[in-house]
């Protein structure tokens, strides 16, 4: 059985700063935003389609409908994402990158979602895994790592790590190490989505 890791891993690009996403801002802003990234030609973001922010929009809707119908209580509308222990392949998304990492316990269990596996292909591949298209609580955790394992595990360097979104409220929007930023929402335990930290 896989053990559950105890600690979080948000990576980011050192020159913006820890904890910072597209869908935080106006949709006139974050479709400015991610032109921008799109221009500069670096980074994975730069090679975003021209519908993902809609795209993402709706699936951080549900990420966060299915979360609240179990209990959840985000205290944000946009998630932070995380990964579920560590993913240091996700580095090369970023030029000059950073990771920060939280311990799991510094997030309050209502306040943290997972996805099995990135957040993106999770929510919206059809592939008849049982999975897709799931939203965990920490308590449903052990029986999905148990069933699945991590998928940085058996994924090598793909969109495997599992991340996390912490929908929460216990910290600052510019954390320390150790401690996590407001509040997350997926966290991908597998995969990568941590839901929303306020």
């Amino acid at each position: 059985m896989t053990a559950l890791p105890q600690f979080l891993t948000h990576y980011y690009k050192r020159t913006v700063g820890p904890f910072r996403h597209l869908t935080e801002h106006s949709t006139e802003e974050a479709e400015l935003l991610l032109q921008r990234l799109r221009d500069s030609g670096t980074g994975f973001a730069a090679k975003r389609s021209p519908n993902y922010l809609a795209i993402r929009l709706g699936l951080e809707a549900r990420m966060r409908e299915q979360f609240q119908s179990k209990g959840g209580l985000p205290s944000r509308s946009a998630p932070y994402y995380l990964v579920l222990g560590d993913c240091d392949w996700l580095l090369d998304w970023y030029p000059n990158a950073a990771k920060l990492v939280v311990p799991l316990a510094a997030i309050p269990p209502m306040q943290i979602s997972f996805t099995y596996g990135d957040s993106f292909p999770a929510m919206r591949v059809q592939d008849g895994k049982p999975y897709r298209g799931q939203v965990y609580t920490l308590a449903e955790l052990p029986g999905v790592l148990s069933a699945y394992g991590l998928p940085q595990e058996w994924n090598g360097r793909r969109a495997a790590c599992s991340r996390t979104v912490y929908r929460g409220a216990a910290l600052g929007r510019r954390s320390t190490p150790g401690v996590h930023c407001p509040s997350f929402h997926t966290a991908r335990s597998s995969h990568r989505a941590v839901f929303g930290v306020t």
